[in-house]
């Protein structure tokens, strides 16, 4: 994620629309949001964060947005969409489907994704749900996720 800013740098859009990498140890605006849950905190201690007027789950989820938007004006990626939603067990009887979704999906020009990534940190990239997703996201779609 080289260019994209390091450590806790986050984004906000300047008076122009424009975004600009801010330090929210030393920037005084409101541009950027954390989000604090006073009475119960994140399972996995992340914050949601808000980058560019979108919230996102975490700050390492707004950084890798931030850095697939400079992919996309580089022309390394047509397009990429957030929160994709993939079945990867079809609905049997009174079941409803499985579902997996994606944090990013990238595409190339012509429609075909490139690649699926999900935002994961050491403790929740080993969970057994998860695990098993990917494994059926495999298996079902062809498509091996990376983890960011």
């Amino acid at each position: 994620m080289a260019g994209v800013g390091s450590g806790d740098r986050l984004v906000s859009a300047d008076l122009l629309g424009r975004c600009v990498l801010v330090d929210p140890e030393n920037y005084g605006g409101d541009s950027v949001k954390t989000s604090r849950n006073k009475r119960k905190g994140s399972k996995y201690f992340n914050r949601k964060v808000t980058v560019c007027g979108m919230v996102f789950d975490s700050k390492r989820e707004g950084r890798f947005w931030l850095f697939l938007q400079s992919e996309k004006a580089a022309g390394k990626i047509c397009r990429f969409e957030r929160q994709v939603p993939f079945e990867v067990i079809p609905a049997c009887g009174d079941e409803r489907p499985a579902r997996y979704i994606a944090d990013f999906v990238t595409y190339d020009e012509a429609g075909n994704i490139i690649d699926v990534y999900d935002v994961k940190s050491a403790v929740t990239r080993t969970l057994p749900e998860y695990v098993l997703k990917r494994k059926l996201m495999l298996w079902r779609h062809g498509l091996k996720i990376r983890e960011v």
